[in-house]
């Protein structure tokens, strides 16, 4: 987390903590209720935030090769869905959960 030069504080609005699983870290240290709430805004649930992994698949990219077990066709939305940012977005959502769980609505 940076501090703010002038006032050596982190800043009561949370502006300094990264979004999702910083700041819910941040709040679990700190307990500043600024940063449970950036978190949770961060994951695109239960409050807003950068939004899911929604739109129409209109495309697929076929992924084939010998670390495969056996060839796909992967969907890519109009979000850019990937299972790799799948499997990370639910991990930070799943630790914001759990960081932040007395300040769920």
């Amino acid at each position: 987390m940076k501090l703010d030069q002038t006032t050596g504080t982190e800043g009561a609005d949370a502006r300094y903590g990264g979004g999702g699983r910083m700041s819910g870290y941040a709040y679990y240290i700190t307990h500043d209720v600024a940063y449970a709430k950036k978190a949770i805004s961060g994951i695109g649930l239960l409050g807003g935030g950068a939004g899911g992994w929604g739109g129409e698949f209109s495309n697929f990219v076929h992924l084939a090769g010998p670390e495969l077990y056996r060839p796909l066709d992967e969907p890519r939305g109009l979000n850019g869905l990937i299972t790799n940012n799948v499997n990370q977005n639910s991990l930070q959502a799943i630790e914001v959960l759990e960081l932040c769980k007395d300040q769920l609505p």
